[in-house]
């Protein structure tokens, strides 16, 4: 099941990109706001953990920063994203301005449809492979190959996916499976172009689902962290969201960037004399 989930998000990421060109951050706002629009009402206060949980599940990323969720729905709050958000500053809270559900009704559409091409691709290749294979796979099994198959192959084959020739140095002394999958994608483009464009779909929105992954966790970080020279001087505001001082959900955004901030080797600094301001009952200590 994970494994559909995460093809449809790709799909569904490829085809946001080709309606509008955004930037790779903004291919998370449209997929905010539907998750916005499923889950309040008109007027109604944002729950910031639910939204917040519900984008990390729906694109599979488990580290997606609580910041990087703020710059997200302040975005949504500008008249250029049509202002569906506006932020009340005496309760740190956002609240939903304009109704969604047509645009909620319009984006299920949009992933039922990408559903039944994901679920046509497999169709096809479930044959096609079974057909061919010393060894039937489940559909399941496919899809794991196949996921596989577009991390190692698919940057070469969106370089060259006119004429996809780069899937031809492909061989069975290499791997059955990937040259079976090769060869169904060949096939594909020769005569079945409607399963061809949503193997690129699922291609392309992969490698944009890299471009909006973010895992601080990497063990490559801790080894060659690219922040150690960089030093982090935190401002008053988020010495107040550090120290629990505002709402929880401040405090857990302010604590989701040190953590990523120190894990990539920054050094982080405060000026004391800001402590000056607070007494101890301001600074819960």
């Amino acid at each position: 099941m994970e494994r559909n989930d995460f093809l449809l998000s790709t799909a569904m990421l490829s085809s946001i990109w080709e309606d509008k060109h955004y930037d790779s951050l903004d291919l998370l706002v449209e997929y905010v706001k539907y998750i916005i629009g499923s889950n309040t009402k008109l007027g109604e206060e944002l729950d910031l953990e639910l939204i917040h949980e519900k984008t990390k599940s729906g694109f599979l990323i488990k580290s997606l920063p609580q910041q990087v969720m703020e710059v997200i729905l302040s975005r949504l709050s500008q008249k250029k994203y049509g202002a569906i958000l506006k932020y009340n500053k005496k309760t740190y809270k956002y609240v939903l301005n304009k109704d969604l559900s047509s645009f909620v009704t319009t984006f299920d559409s949009k992933i039922l449809l990408q559903k039944n091409k994901i679920s046509n691709v497999f169709d096809e290749l479930e044959k096609y492979y079974n057909a061919r294979a010393r060894k039937s796979l489940t559909r399941e099994e496919l899809m794991r190959h196949f996921i596989r198959f577009v991390r190692l192959e698919g940057y070469d084959f969106l370089c060259s996916s006119e004429t996809p020739n780069s899937l031809r140095k492909i061989t069975s002394r290499n791997s059955q499976c990937d040259f079976l999958i090769a060869q169904f994608i060949l096939d594909s483009h020769d005569n079945l172009k409607d399963i061809y464009t949503s193997i690129l779909r699922m291609t392309a929105g992969y490698f944009l689902s890299r471009s909006i992954y973010l895992d601080s966790s990497r063990n490559n970080f801790k080894k060659n962290p690219p922040l150690k020279d960089l030093r982090v001087y935190i401002d008053t505001t988020l010495l107040l969201y550090i120290l629990d001082c505002k709402t929880d959900y401040q405090h857990q955004s302010a604590m989701s960037m040190v953590k990523i901030l120190l894990e990539n080797g920054a050094n982080l600094y405060y000026y004391p004399h800001k402590f000056s301001f607070y007494t101890e009952k301001d600074l819960k200590i």
